[in-house]
């Protein structure tokens, strides 16, 4: 594979605007949103309480206002964790309130799904990440800093209350897995990455008559999904269920019915199921245990299959004991890393892909249906997310994000076999799905550049792809 590290990309916000978002309850402190675009970047100085960068103004017209706190160093609202809580609690990446602490404590106290990675270990870096910088940057205090763009190894950041002048605009240097300033590493903590960086934000599961079904994370942790109103044909509204959660994975039980399986805002771990096929859907039910992201599969003879990450990359899975039925407690695979993808082979054995702690490309597979659990084994590349489904003639293929969004795909050149190179399609994208039409047809679901949601699809199966089309509905970041 060519260098999956060519394009830089912002990691979107899917919002859907046409239904009722959930309200995010505890006050957070608002920022007087400017009427014009304000970039004062180069100011040499910007008064107090006056906007600095416009919410326009970074993060693809997607951020909150940066506020100045002029004369006010170590007093006055506009503090540097106050720029993170307010653009992750804006943007619905974590509820108001629960990222706690000064700015060197950012990076412990980071909630459990955002993923983070320590300073000489940093493999990605990406619009909305947080830098935790220490307190030998800042004495007592320490400081952190939004990633707002990346243009080859130079890291463009805005943050609050920052020197000189309060402007908080500074450029940092992305090296060897660290992340410079002024050519020292030893200022910096690690960083705190979106959390689309590692978490699915949409899942698709196909009804037992065929009809695809849907399901995406709103801006506050909503869960919605919509669904074809024919095997391969168009699709209905939107339908929003009850909770928020930060991560989803969808599949389908023996019987016909979908299971949806959730990440909750702190790790927990939940599922709902429909009470018939293709009919209404239980309430919510909690497992046991805390995770990061989750996949989901089928064995050969009809039990769903867990797989979930642990909040320290642990790779961990359960199962049903029978068709449709209980489920086992945890068990651990060894290794760590970032999340995880699942679909079974045209024999019934279950293929589990994952995604290294350095954005490695690992798979492993039972080594016979429903069996034990060969090792790990590494394909080539580096990405950062993953999706896989099977085709008609029982070849999978997988769907993979690059650190910059590019989406690329390969396949297995045979049921069961070894695997074509990478090939790239156009366009970027933050999340992905895919599955199978009921006619064989794999069709893919991703969000675009301003939260739209696209899909696209085989024109035939296993043959070629359609370009991509944009669904309906008033998306926005």
């Amino acid at each position: 594979m060519k260098s999956l590290r060519s394009r830089r990309f912002p990691r979107w916000r899917l919002t859907l605007a046409v239904l009722a978002l959930g309200a995010i309850a505890a006050p957070i402190l608002e920022a007087s949103s400017a009427s014009a675009a304000v970039d004062q970047r180069t100011a040499s100085s910007v008064p107090y309480n006056s906007a600095v960068v416009s919410a326009d103004g970074w993060l693809g017209a997607g951020g909150v206002d940066v506020m100045s706190n002029y004369g006010h160093t170590y007093g006055g609202p506009w503090q540097c964790v106050e720029l993170v809580n307010r653009l992750y609690s804006t943007k619905g990446w974590a509820p108001a309130g629960s990222w706690t602490g000064n700015g060197y404590q950012k990076y412990d106290t980071a909630p459990p799904y955002l993923p983070k990675q320590p300073q000489g270990q940093i493999t990605r870096v990406g619009p909305g990440d947080v830098i935790v910088f220490n307190t030998r940057f800042f004495a007592t205090y320490g400081h952190v800093a939004v990633v707002d763009s990346l243009v080859g190894s130079s890291v463009q950041t805005l943050s609050q209350n920052a020197f000189p002048a309060n402007l908080g605009a500074a450029s940092l240097t992305w090296s060897g897995g660290s992340i410079l300033v002024n050519g020292d590493a030893g200022k910096i903590t690690g960083i705190v990455h979106a959390p689309e960086s590692s978490i699915s934000r949409v899942a698709v599961a196909r009804n037992k008559d065929g009809r695809l079904e849907m399901f995406v994370i709103g801006q506050h942790w909503e869960v919605y999904h919509r669904w074809q109103t024919s095997p391969g044909g168009g699709w209905s509204g939107w339908s929003q269920f009850d909770g928020n959660v930060s991560g989803v994975a969808a599949e389908t039980n023996a019987d016909g019915r979908l299971e949806l399986f959730a990440v909750g805002l702190y790790g927990e771990v939940y599922h709902r199921s429909q009470t018939s096929p293709g009919g209404g859907w239980s309430g919510w039910s909690q497992f046991d245990g805390r995770i990061h992201s989750i996949a989901v599969g089928r064995n050969n003879d009809g039990r769903l299959e867990l797989f979930a990450v642990g909040l320290r990359g642990e790779a961990y899975h359960r199962w049903q004991t029978s068709p449709g039925g209980g489920w086992s407690g945890w068990l651990q695979f060894d290794g760590r890393i970032s999340n995880v993808a699942a679909d079974t082979n045209a024999d019934g054995r279950l293929e589990l892909f994952a995604v290294g702690l350095r954005g490695e490309v690992y798979h492993r597979s039972q080594t016979s249906p429903g069996g034990g659990w060969s090792g790990w084994a590494q394909l080539d590349g580096n990405i950062y997310r993953e999706a896989l489904a099977r085709n008609k003639d029982g070849r999978l293929e997988l769907i993979a994000i690059g650190n910059f969004g590019e989406v690329y795909h390969r396949w297995q050149t045979s049921p069961g076999g070894g695997w074509s190179g990478w090939t790239q399609f156009d366009g970027t994208t933050s999340n992905v799905a895919v599955e199978a039409n009921a006619d064989g047809r794999l069709e893919m679901f991703n969000v675009g550049m301003h939260g739209e949601m696209y899909h696209r699809w085989q024109t035939s199966p296993g043959g070629g792809w359609s370009g991509w089309t944009q669904f309906d509905g008033a998306l926005h970041t």
